[in-house]
């Protein structure tokens, strides 16, 4: 009788190719497209930035000039309402694209693209220590994942989602949005017991009516 392990090889190496088998497959001149794109286009002031990252993406993969599937000024007026933390992370594509009349849409796909923006920290966020050819290679996995995952969409849904995230870059260049600003740090004890102490007669006594 075969051991357990022995017998969940042969499933797991199944199971192995049924996912293969259903990803995606780049053509060679989307392939050569996306490996020429530079890792600037990553950045947005300097800093990694998921929306600029996927929008060269989404600009490489185009699914066409065709009529969007939802108003473009019902979305733009959604995408206006975006401080720049929500515009970066695109945490609310979905609701907005279903507010502006996209609620036949196929959700499930599109959902999935939020998934690449840890990914993208993992593999470009910490590597600041890394080689030029690690990086370099680290950029091109992660535009490979995103390929394979806009590829999953349908046409109708690429075409939404293209145009809310121009939309909402756009938006981030025009008005200047940026991550919400740090608090000011705390003045250090040091610098407290600095600070001359109250005198009396900064309060003056209230009228002895008046106590």
């Amino acid at each position: 009788k075969a051991p357990p392990a022995a017998k969940a090889a042969p499933k797991a190496a199944q199971a192995k190719a049924r996912s293969a088998a259903k990803a995606p497959v780049l053509s060679r001149q989307l392939e050569e497209t996306l490996e020429a794109m530079p890792m600037s286009r990553s950045c947005r002031g300097g800093r990694l930035s998921f929306l600029s990252a996927l929008n060269a993406v989404m600009d490489v993969m185009s699914a066409g000039t065709g009529t969007a599937p939802v108003p473009l000024q019902a979305l733009r007026r959604c995408v206006k309402q975006l401080d720049g933390q929500q515009a970066e992370s695109l945490e609310l594509m979905h609701q907005h694209l279903v507010d502006a009349g996209g609620s036949t849409l196929d959700f499930e796909p599109m959902d999935r693209l939020l998934s690449l923006r840890p990914l993208l920290q993992l593999k470009l966020g910490s590597a600041s220590g890394s080689s030029g050819a690690d990086r370099d290679r680290s950029w091109w996995e992660w535009k490979e994942a995103a390929a394979a995952a806009v590829q999953r969409m349908g046409v109708e849904e690429r075409k939404a989602v293209q145009l809310y995230v121009s939309l909402a870059s756009k938006h981030l260049e025009e008005s200047g949005a940026g991550y919400p600003a740090k608090a000011p740090p705390l003045a250090p004890a040091w610098e407290k017991r600095k600070q001359p102490s109250h005198r009396n007669e900064d309060f003056p006594a209230l009228p002895s009516g008046q106590r």
